[in-house]
C-alpha cells in the first residue's frame, strides 16, 4: 500500500472512531487481549473482534497496516475501553470489529502507532487470520 493509501487508510480510522465515539459502551475493558496469530473462522455476516492493549492517553493506538481484502472481509469500527479511567496513561483496551462479507480467506496485519499515525521504532505488529465461510 502507498503512503497515500496509508494516509487514507489511518484517517478513515480515525473518522470511523470519531464516529464510533471512542470509550463508547460497547465492549469489555477487561476482555483478554487476542494473542498475535489467532486464527478467526466466521461465516458471512458474522462480525468478529480483535482486541489489542492501546494507551490513548499518549496516542499510541492499533491501525492497519494494509487494508484486506474487501470481498472477503470489512472493517466496522473500533472503540476504546480505559482499563481504569481514573489513572491518567492506564493502558486501555482498543476493540477492532470486523465483518465477513464474502467466502475467502484474508490476513489482517495491524500496527502499533503514535500521535503521528506512523509506526514508532520498534515497530509492533500484530497479524491475524481469517477464513469466511458460506455459514
Amino acid at each position: 500500500m502507498s503512503a497515500v493509501g496509508v494516509r487514507r487508510l489511518v484517517g478513515s480510522l480515525v473518522v470511523a472512531a470519531a464516529l464510533l465515539g471512542c470509550g463508547g459502551d460497547s465492549g469489555d475493558p477487561n476482555a483478554a487481549v487476542t494473542p498475535d496469530g489467532t486464527q478467526f473462522e466466521v461465516a458471512i455476516g458474522d462480525d468478529f473482534q480483535i482486541v489489542l492493549e492501546a494507551t490513548p492517553a499518549s496516542d499510541e493506538r492499533w491501525i492497519l497496516s494494509e487494508e484486506p481484502p474487501s470481498d472477503v472481509v470489512e472493517f466496522v469500527g473500533e472503540t476504546l475501553q480505559a482499563a481504569d479511567p481514573d489513572l491518567v496513561d492506564a493502558p486501555s483496551r482498543q476493540i477492532i470489529t470486523f465483518r465477513g462479507v464474502g467466502a475467502g480467506s484474508a490476513m489482517i496485519r495491524l500496527w502499533a502507532v503514535g500521535a503521528s499515525g506512523i509506526p514508532v521504532e520498534p515497530v509492533e505488529r500484530a497479524e491475524f487470520a481469517v477464513t469466511v465461510g458460506s455459514g
